[in-house]
């Protein structure tokens, strides 16, 4: 069955990976703003291919009642001792080279080799790099130093930390208070505003600004080293600031308020 089938597979599914704008080789004019590298890697993730890195649910060795996601790296095209002495093992390499450039060859719509090359080269000089920051195989026999377990909260932690310089983590409190806070403004401006301002702060703030705009107003009339042009201008430019003192107004109307969300749905 598997020979009447041919190579019929394997080409029905690199069609839905659409490989002609996923990988550069097999495509003549290939396009770098079509490309997705987080879907192509979620999707060959999802078909069981671990590229770049493995992620895979695994029992938790020191607490085999549980199952825990695995992060670690993947294996190579080649082995890690090829990429890294292509003196030594010539030979290897540049079979590894033919290898691809044989399945590009099959693979690619037209006959148009150009570019094979150099890709291919460029495969390679990326997964030597990559065997470059992978462990060997001696130092991986060492499953007590490469069982390092942590939680998001550790990683996010550890993130901040090293990009923010927070050096303490925030107490839950706070940070659930800065998500609901990013993603409802409004709704929690209007807990702050109620708690925190009268409505009365906000008319005195207002007409203490229309005091200062007449006055200005009054003040460049008379000023006599200003054109007429020029008057009329900087005048124009007062009336045409935006107050914004303390609140928007429907801050403190929950119709309005709650059209503003029905108009924004925000996914909490």
């Amino acid at each position: 069955r598997v020979d009447e089938l041919s190579d019929e597979p394997v080409t029905a599914y690199l069609a839905g990976v659409n490989l002609s704008t996923s990988w550069p080789v097999l495509a003549d004019e290939w396009n770098e703003s079509d490309f997705r590298l987080t879907e192509l890697l979620a999707r060959l993730r999802r078909d069981a291919a671990s590229v770049i890195y493995h992620v895979a649910v695994v029992t938790d060795n020191r607490n085999s009642t549980r199952h825990i996601l695995a992060i670690d790296q993947a294996s190579l095209g080649l082995s890690r001792k090829y990429l890294l002495d292509t003196e030594q093992f010539e030979k290897y390499v540049n079979s590894y080279r033919q290898y691809m450039e044989q399945v590009a060859g099959i693979l690619r719509a037209s006959d148009n080799v150009t570019n094979v090359t150099s890709e291919i080269q460029q495969i390679i000089d990326f997964e030597t790099d990559l065997a470059n920051v992978t462990l060997e195989d001696n130092s991986r026999r060492n499953r007590t130093r490469l069982y390092n377990l942590r939680t998001v909260r550790n990683v996010t932690a550890s993130f901040s930390a090293s990009v923010q310089g927070v050096q303490a983590e925030s107490p839950r409190w706070l940070t659930c208070m800065g998500i609901t806070l990013r993603r409802l403004p409004m709704a929690m401006g209007y807990i702050y505003v109620n708690r925190t301002f009268s409505e009365q702060s906000k008319v005195t703030a207002l007409e203490l600004i229309r005091e200062i705009k007449e006055s200005f107003k009054q003040r460049v009339a008379t000023v006599e080293w200003m054109s007429d042009k020029t008057k009329r201008a900087a005048i124009e430019k007062i009336d045409a600031v935006i107050d914004k003192i303390g609140y928007p107004d429907f801050i403190r109307n929950l119709t309005l308020l709650d059209q503003r969300y029905d108009r924004n749905p925000v996914r909490v």
